[in-house]
């Protein structure tokens, strides 16, 4: 495996980069316990559920379940050595972003094949605590915007944005069918009844590149999204204009604040609209 064979989110990185400082070969059970120690997001939910849950040892319960001497282990291009173990939650990891049309591998993809490979964790975690782990760490999030303190964000627009009209909405459903398959065409149809179309497009040389709603998840007022970017304009910032250019307008609308639906990319909602997560475990 090639070090660049995949792409992390800042925060996923700083935990791996951790694991190598710390462990001589780097196992599934270690980028739980990274995960944990990191504090930030759905970390902190992580740190706080594991800690009540299984207690203060919580590392040395892991490490006591899980802990060997790996027969064999690869070494990546930057010196990080991890065990074929590691290796194949982060195939499954990549397969999980892959399925969710995301750029980056986050900390929640590598979770999910971690408690989903790594079989000896169910001697720390009974079913219910790895189904709350689940449901905390490793599935879209709902996340709040307070937008009575929103500030528009000054960016240098790189993109033309605009609100979509009736007539483009049959091309609004090519995009997103071809971009992202059949999932949000159902919310895109709720605005074929509206007077004012609450879905904002990105377009660069008269194309749609991305595309971003609100008001249309179960036709409930100040829910945003949902929102998207093509493959090939990643990392362009059409997301960011896209996501600022709606919050402005409800801000607008008086709304006090916009809830994020299903945010996957979590870590992007944070920095771009210091977005909160809603808690889900209790």
């Amino acid at each position: 495996m090639k070090e660049d064979s995949y792409q992390f989110t800042k925060r996923a990185g700083r935990i791996i980069d951790r694991l190598k400082d710390r462990y001589k070969i780097v196992q599934p059970h270690h980028f739980l316990i990274g995960a944990c120690e990191e504090f930030e997001g759905v970390c902190g939910e992580l740190f706080l559920y594991v800690n009540q849950h299984v207690g203060r040892d919580f590392i040395e319960q892991i490490n006591l379940a899980c802990e060997t001497q790996p027969a064999t282990y690869i070494e990546m291009n930057n010196g990080l050595k991890i065990s074929s173990g590691l290796e194949e939650v982060l195939n499954r990891a990549n397969e999980k972003k892959q399925n969710y049309g995301q750029a980056l591998i986050n900390e929640g993809h590598i979770l999910f094949a971690v408690i989903e490979l790594e079989k000896r964790l169910r001697e720390v975690f009974s079913k219910e605590m790895l189904k709350d782990i689940f449901q905390i760490a490793c599935t879209p999030r709902d996340m709040i915007v307070h937008l009575e303190r929103y500030v528009h964000k000054q960016l240098s627009p790189q993109n033309a944005i605009r609100r979509a009209k009736i007539s483009d909405l049959p091309a609004i459903k090519d995009y997103i069918r071809f971009e992202f398959g059949e999932r949000w065409l159902e919310h895109v149809n709720h605005a074929s009844d509206m007077s004012e179309i609450p879905i904002f497009i990105a377009e660069r040389n008269n194309t749609i590149i991305g595309f971003a709603c609100y008001d249309l998840v179960r036709k409930q007022k100040g829910i945003f999204g949902p929102m998207g970017t093509s493959k090939d304009k990643r990392f362009q910032f059409v997301g960011r204009e896209l996501l600022d250019t709606c919050l402005v307008e409800m801000a607008k609308r008086r709304y006090p604040y916009a809830i994020i639906d299903e945010a996957g990319p979590v870590e992007f909602y944070e920095k771009a609209c210091n977005a909160k997560l809603i808690p889900v475990v209790q």
